[in-house]
């Protein structure tokens, strides 16, 4: 954890107060600057500074946002050591960004929910040959041809472009190249079919793929994300037209720790039972799905879960609960919907398998945040 001396959050106070801080000799890595009153100043001891968030509204009124680019041009000409900037619902112009571009050391840039840009404007992110993760999500003016410079980025182990609705199968043959990506999210990008997911069939090192809510994304499309034998992590939550014959696929990616399946609704009894040919899982999330007695028996074999989510048990009894209680290691379990339960099932339950969580109706979004793995689910007191 970093020292509180190497962080400066401000909220209120002036740029004149940053100044006075680094006049003392405070070597500061961090900088959070939120809604401020900018002054066209950067002190010589900023050299030391890592890290810069610049948070929403700060670009709203064209003085602020003329004061934001000065600063920015001031940062690229004095700060040697920039590796982190944070620019998240701001609006940006493409003088800004040409800024930002010439930023050589910068690593981590986010660029989420940013207002202002074109999509040719984006051209000069092509120079950040050091940057290797790129937040690009709920970006309303990024498209197919937005992506094309991403292209150059050969060191980009992450990219976010979640919830940009314009981005087709054309967007994704231009990251095709991004051999060192880990990790990659698009959910939400409704407008990719299955023929998009082939060019990422070259992103040997993915471990990580979000494609929740790729409503037009079926069986076929399963059968290339089962040749990414890399993968940890995969959500295909939402995505309505996999069935039992696309889960087969998955079922090969042996590595696979944690699986994000809710809302999957024509996945059948069998297919559920395709889940026990994936001997790493650990967390799997089910949520908004029916569950009947036959897939809890499914489940119980799943005997490395740490951490299960289920939907609608309305229809489940003591026989199928008692299945769940195989689960020893299961230390996280969340039901949004239960009913038909007796004492005893609660009972075994409890004792065999001593979980921290067990509420019908409480939210999964509030035991496990969105990226949260088992080993990080936080749980809330019965």
């Amino acid at each position: 954890m970093a020292n509180p001396r190497d962080r400066l959050d401000l909220t209120d106070d002036p740029l004149h107060c940053i100044i006075a801080r680094f006049s003392i000799g405070t070597q500061l890595n961090t900088l959070s600057l939120i809604n401020h009153q900018f002054q066209d100043a950067v002190h010589r001891n900023m050299s030391t500074m890592k890290t810069i968030d610049v948070w929403r509204e700060m670009c709203g009124q064209h003085h602020i946002h003329k004061a934001v680019g000065n600063f920015l041009r001031s940062v690229s000409l004095r700060c040697d050591r920039i590796t982190t900037l944070n620019l998240q619902y701001c609006v940006v112009s493409s003088s800004i960004l040409k800024t930002v571009a010439t930023i050589p050391t910068l690593a981590v840039l986010v660029l989420h929910h940013t207002k202002g840009l074109l999509p040719t404007t984006i051209e000069c992110l092509g120079q950040l040959e050091h940057l290797c993760s790129l937040n690009l999500s709920r970006c309303g003016w990024l498209d197919d041809t937005t992506l094309k410079p991403i292209a150059k980025l050969k060191h980009l182990t992450r990219l976010n472009v979640a919830h940009c609705y314009k981005v087709t199968n054309a967007g994704l043959m231009h990251i095709r190249g991004l051999t060192q990506l880990t990790h990659l999210d698009l959910n939400g990008c409704y407008k990719i079919q299955d023929d998009g997911l082939v060019h990422l069939i070259n992103l040997t090192k993915l471990t990580s793929l979000r494609l929740k809510s790729c409503e037009n994304i079926s069986d076929a499309g399963m059968q290339h994300v089962g040749n990414l034998t890399q993968l940890v992590s995969l959500d295909i939550g939402e995505c309505d037209e996999i069935t039992d014959a696309g889960l087969k696929h998955i079922t090969l990616l042996e590595n696979l720790i944690q699986l994000y399946m809710g809302r999957c609704s024509r996945i059948t009894d069998e297919g559920m039972s395709c889940l026990s040919q994936l001997p790493n899982l650990e967390y799997l999330d089910l949520s908004h799905s029916v569950l009947s007695d036959t897939r809890l028996q499914h489940l119980g074999r799943l005997t490395r879960l740490t951490a299960l989510i289920l939907g609608d048990c309305a229809n489940a009894t003591d026989n199928g609960l008692r299945c769940i209680a195989r689960l020893t290691r299961l230390r996280h379990l969340l039901i949004s919907k239960l009913s038909l339960m007796g004492d005893d099932g609660t009972k075994t339950i409890y004792t065999s398998v001593c979980l921290q969580q067990l509420r019908d109706g409480l939210a999964a979004r509030n035991l496990f945040g969105a990226d949260a793995s088992p080993r990080r689910a936080t749980t809330t007191s019965v």
